[in-house]
């Protein structure tokens, strides 16, 4: 039996990502302290995966989840200086925790314990970033974890068998999408009724925030090509310096040559940011995270400009294409999905069981994507059984427990493996 115990936080003195632990035992009130320090307006309705909870238990092989320290976790003195005598100790921790241990603690807990290291929310994006660069403050603290297991939903995140690091594929965002909303999964039936009944009476809906380069170069394609004006969009551009700086943050081969430059400045010119879509102003975490309801089976396709291509970052632990609430939000708003992301995201959605429309493009070209949507405007296709089927996978609560279950079995068959 794999024991996974959470570190407590009572000695780390700032907002922690979150656990495993934390998102599926205990009860949604005893879990929202988690994030009402960051995000108060959001804690109520977004931590709300324990429902689905008595779906993961049983899925899970040989593997005890806070079965000692429960939600509390435990105290990592007494971790480092008493022996707990719990057979197959695994620690869980996040990723903010590193920056916050003291140096010599952390290498302790790392050569003495298996840990398993999340970064739920950016898909392994913080491990490094301009905050941590983990492989680096592993080799300058002559740190070499016993076995360290990265979570979170990078693409191309790469195993770093030099430490004993392990990649450990984990779709945080389908899970916490497909749960916010419970009366969604209540109400299934009269939804595919919906989906079944009704022909959405728009052709696309485009909605992006922050302006990253790869989203205004698509943005002004489609402009250029007059397909935007067909669809209902929007961008977060001057919405306030925070967010322009999104624009700037991209490696300098994203931005291009003078002609999509000249396409973007005028895309920028032609129209007033910051827009938002109809009734969703900006500036809430809901509306981040939230899928609308007044948006259910109203377009015929949904443009998902995600969060990164894969290559504006890179580091020896692989690129930075993540998958994100961006597409899942997608399959819940009962719209076909055009994919515009990492390369390797439509056969993703594939292996999991999704249907989508792109696996013949280069989705990570704004051209490719562009001429797709272009395409698809001339002709009145509703693609309901597809739309139905990614729908009604999306709201299956077993496939859901799978999503989480399939990390943790990965790491206890790797220990167990490793073991032997």
């Amino acid at each position: 039996m794999i024991h996974i115990e959470k570190l407590s936080l009572k000695n780390v003195g700032k907002y922690s990502w979150q656990t495993f632990i934390d998102n599926f035992l205990g009860t949604k009130e005893t879990r929202t302290h988690i994030l009402e320090k960051r995000r108060p307006k959001l804690a109520r309705t977004y931590i709300n995966s324990q429902i689905i909870t008595p779906n993961v238990l049983p899925k899970l092989k040989g593997i005890a989840l806070g079965k000692y320290f429960g939600m509390t976790g435990v105290d990592i003195n007494e971790l480092l200086t008493t022996s707990l005598n719990i057979e197959n100790l695994v620690i869980e921790i996040s990723v903010d925790i590193i920056n916050s241990l003291p140096k010599n603690k952390l290498k302790t807990l790392l050569e003495s314990y298996p840990v398993i290291l999340n970064d739920f929310e950016e898909g392994g994006n913080l491990y490094h970033d301009e905050n941590l660069n983990l492989v680096k403050l592993l080799i300058d603290q002559n740190i070499k974890p016993k076995q360290l297991f990265l979570v979170g939903s990078g693409l191309q995140m790469q195993d770093y068998p030099q430490l004993n690091i392990y990649k450990i594929y984990y779709d945080y965002w389908l899970v916490i999408c497909a749960t916010i909303r419970e009366h969604i999964l209540d109400n299934k039936q009269s939804l595919l009724d919906n989906i079944s009944s009704y022909t959405p009476p728009n052709f696309c809906i485009v909605p992006t925030f922050k302006p990253r380069i790869h989203r205004l170069k698509i943005l002004s394609y489609l402009d250029s090509i007059n397909i935007l004006d067909k669809c209902t969009w929007s961008m977060g551009y001057n919405h306030s310096n925070a967010v322009d700086r999104y624009q700037l943050s991209n490696n300098g081969q994203h931005l291009g040559n003078t002609e999509i430059m000249n396409q973007i400045n005028l895309f920028l010119s032609n129209h007033t940011f910051p827009k938002s879509l109809p009734n969703a102003p900006y500036g809430t975490w809901e509306s981040v995270v939230l899928h609308d309801m007044s948006i259910f089976n109203q377009y015929r396709y949904y443009l998902v400009a995600e969060t990164y291509i894969g290559d504006e970052l890179s580091s020896p632990l692989g690129g930075c294409g993540i998958v994100t609430e961006k597409t899942y939000k997608c399959f819940l708003t009962a719209a076909a999905p055009i994919i515009y992301g990492p390369p390797e995201m439509s056969r993703h959605l594939n292996t999991l069981g999704f249907k989508t429309l792109t696996e013949h493009l280069d989705i990570s070209d704004y051209r490719s994507v562009g001429n797709f949507l272009n395409e698809l405007s001339l002709t009145q296709t509703h693609e309901k059984d597809l739309i139905q089927h990614n729908f009604d996978l999306i709201t299956n609560k077993d496939f859901l427990a799978d999503q989480v279950a399939a990390p943790l079995n990965k790491i206890a068959e790797l220990i167990n493996s490793i073991r032997r």
